[in-house]
């Protein structure tokens, strides 16, 4: 369960900047905030992001996976 508030605004940067490298990434959630970690079609290059809880107005999590979203 995931269940956040959080500026539209942040998210959508974060996800743009990871876009710009890789099609596809699963966010890994914990208490301490979102993070993905995603290698390019190619294998060329790592996107390695972490949104901590803070950065939330509001953040209650269980751990797990948020499967395959595809950012393009």
């Amino acid at each position: 369960m995931l269940k956040t508030v959080i500026d539209a605004e942040i998210l959508q940067d974060a996800i743009e900047a990871a876009s710009s490298i890789v099609d596809e990434v699963k966010f890994t959630i914990s208490e301490k905030g979102l993070e993905l970690n995603a290698v390019d079609p190619a294998n060329v290059a790592m996107v390695s992001l972490r949104i901590d809880s803070s950065a939330f107005e509001f953040y209650q999590a269980t751990p797990g996976e948020i499967g395959s979203i595809s950012c393009a």
